[in-house]
């Protein structure tokens, strides 16, 4: 039963494909995306040059949208909004143990939110399918919101105790590298599954005691992207 589910599936999409008739000259679409980011570790300096927690963050949805213009057959200009968030996972402080307290875990979530430009080159092969390799550049509004570490006084009967590190916010520049095979659906729809590197310059923040620090953001992304021409 499976098994025939699946061939009916893969017929239909095929016999869709072949469908699809022939491409339209399309100048502009708007285009939706959905799809996993994978955020490297932050560095968070909760006392600068005393000690520091590195935060590793979890998987996480990210949901972007905009507008594309063809410029040739083969170049693709985009403009691009992304929105992603993320929770403490794992972390650890590079001192565990200072006046007097146990490091046990910190929280918090880390939200990007992202203005980006990318050119595209495509490579069409096939009757409907097309290769893509692109990047660009962009800014990036990164939020360290509400990031609290727990600690535990070593004293004969420890008690656990929560206090706020940071929850702060502030823009970077930034730039991406990105790869997609894209399938023509109708002659103006088109489905498109992708990955992209995502880096960011050093974004600045101020802790709960006033003092300044910077910390590197990154991410992996993948993606599946629906585009509509006009």
């Amino acid at each position: 039963m499976k098994k025939a589910f699946s061939l009916i599936i893969c017929f239909s999409f095929a016999t869709m494909v072949m469908s699809a008739g022939e491409p339209e000259n399309i100048r502009i679409y708007v285009f939706g995306a959905a799809g996993i980011s994978f955020p490297n570790e932050i560095v968070i300096a909760a006392i600068p040059s005393v000690y520091e927690i590195n935060a590793k963050l979890k998987p996480a949805f990210h949901w972007a949208g905009g507008l594309g213009f063809s410029v040739s057959k083969n170049l693709r200009i985009e403009a691009e909004t992304a929105l992603a968030a993320s929770s403490i996972d794992d972390s650890r402080r590079s001192a565990e143990q200072i006046i007097g307290s146990t490091f046990l875990r910190a929280d918090g979530r880390v939200r990007s939110f992202r203005v980006l430009l990318t050119a595209w080159y495509d490579v069409p092969f096939g009757e409907a399918w097309t290769l893509s390799l692109g990047g660009g550049f962009g800014l990036d509004h990164v939020r360290l919101s509400h990031i609290v570490q727990w600690t535990e006084a070593v004293v004969p009967n420890p008690v656990p105790m929560e206090s706020e590190v940071a929850d702060d916010s502030g823009w970077t520049p930034g730039y991406h590298l990105g790869a997609a095979l894209s399938c023509r659906l109708s002659p103006r729809l088109f489905l498109e599954l992708g990955g992209r590197y995502l880096g960011a310059a050093d974004a600045k923040f101020t802790n709960m005691y006033g003092a300044e620090f910077s910390t590197a953001w990154s991410a992996l992304e993948t993606r599946f992207v629906l585009r509509f021409g006009f």
